[in-house]
């Protein structure tokens, strides 16, 4: 896991970040890191240091979208300092990489991965679902689930859509397209959101925890 981090990383840089994010060292994995700080990962402009918790994610891709968030952070460094820790550059920064990666995914679908903005960012409706570009029949379905079927990824939207696109016939791979232009599309909404909350970040992130039917996994 240690080498695939590094991998992704230095990937995630040259895509994203124009290679101008350096590290003192590889990217860290440790497994108690939530435990100490309440987090999924952590990020140190002024050392350098970036550190990811592996215990907390349920797959790559879910790591992958950690890794971006912290990554961000190493990008603006203190400049949200003044306005909290997920201030308006962060907000502006992570929606850009969101949208960035949908209009990507086309050419570059190797590219798939979304942005986390909080534990809670991917509220999903029809609107969201039809930009997207998930199927009518499928976006039904998908909104109308209310039984798990007994896989380790129910109640989780990337597996919720590969059941029902798996219902309707259609394969796993268009039901990941799918899932990352609805992760990307719904926490870029989220950033959006937040940026014009009276409160900004932490006022958004207390009503996304009512609001939102998935976590962002």
């Amino acid at each position: 896991l240690s080498s695939w981090l590094r991998d992704a990383f230095h990937f995630a840089n040259r895509l994203f970040f124009d290679e101008k994010l350096e590290l003192r060292g590889a990217p860290e994995l440790d497994a108690s890191w939530h435990l100490r700080n309440e987090a999924a990962g952590g990020a140190h402009p002024e050392t350098g240091r970036l550190v990811i918790d592996p215990t907390v994610h349920l797959s790559l891709r879910d790591l992958s979208g950690t890794l971006l968030h912290e990554m961000v952070h190493l990008e603006i460094k203190d400049d949200d300092k003044a306005l909290g820790e997920h201030g308006p550059k962060f907000l502006s920064r992570c929606r850009s990489i969101n949208l960035q990666t949908v209009t990507n995914s086309s050419t570059e679908p190797h590219s798939f991965c979304f942005c986390r903005l909080g534990r809670f960012d991917t509220p999903v409706d029809a609107e969201l679902l039809m930009e997207a570009q998930v199927p009518a029949s499928i976006a039904r379905a998908f909104l109308e689930i209310d039984t798990l079927r007994g896989g380790w990824d129910d109640g989780h939207l990337v597996g919720d859509l590969r059941h029902c696109f798996s219902d309707a016939g259609e394969s796993k791979g268009e039901a990941d397209a799918a899932a990352v232009r609805l992760q990307c599309l719904a926490t870029a909404r989220s950033c959006q959101l937040a940026l014009v909350a009276p409160g900004g970040f932490l006022s958004w992130q207390l009503r996304s925890t009512t609001l939102a039917r998935y976590s962002a996994k």
